[in-house]
């Protein structure tokens, strides 16, 4: 069964411009993931998704196989669930033995080739999980604390904090422990995840 990696990444971005190939310690952003992907054990190949003729070169370089990102799949608003389905959808067909796959952003600069291997390995020894995913705990950012900025620039909780009965909801541990997902470390089960992405948990639906 084969295992390979899938990088996403645009040319442009509306939050950084040319934040995914711009150099970070020497290096573009992009060769972060590539080497990690690269000296992976479990990863077979490398394919990139991308309209980026600078990330289309570095990605040569490492022997990726690029796939074109069609325009209407490369703006700020394309959801990334169809990224991901675009790309398997064509991958699928020259794996056909294609078991998991490492999901990559193309600045995710902290992931290293054992934190990969020890996601795939988490799903050899849990055969019902759907996805593995690295999350960092953040407890200061507590949903409790979140709050919404209106239109007269004043703000208001984002939950109906009195409804909810929690004492010195103030208080950054007053939920527990609380994690966000990092992006780091992705790997699906691609038949699960991405043949039908919309069919996923929200926020991130391409996760099962």
């Amino acid at each position: 069964n084969k295992r390979c990696a899938l990088l996403i990444g645009k040319h442009n971005s509306g939050s950084v411009p040319g934040k995914n190939y711009m150099e970070i310690l020497g290096r573009p952003a992009v060769e972060y993931p590539l080497l990690a992907a690269s000296h992976c054990k479990q990863i077979d190949k490398i394919y990139v998704s991308t309209d980026s003729p600078i990330i289309m070169e570095i990605a040569s370089g490492f022997g990726a196989e690029i796939i074109e990102r069609p325009a209407e799949l490369a703006r700020a608003e394309s959801p990334t669930e169809f990224v991901f389905q675009h790309a398997y959808e064509i991958i699928k067909k020259k794996e056909p033995e294609l078991e998991m796959m490492a999901l990559l952003f193309a600045n995710s600069l902290d992931v290293l080739p054992e934190y990969l291997e020890k996601g795939f390995q988490m799903l050899d020894d849990n055969q019902d999980f759907d996805a593995v995913v690295s999350v960092c705990q953040y407890n200061m950012f507590t949903p409790l604390r979140a709050r919404r900025l209106n239109s007269d620039s004043t703000t208001e909780p984002m939950l109906a904090l009195d409804e909810l009965g929690i004492e010195n909801a103030f208080d950054r541990d007053a939920m527990g422990d609380v994690y966000f997902v990092d992006f780091g470390v992705q790997v699906v089960r691609p038949e699960r995840c991405l043949r039908d992405p919309l069919a996923g948990s929200l926020p991130f639906r391409w996760l099962g």
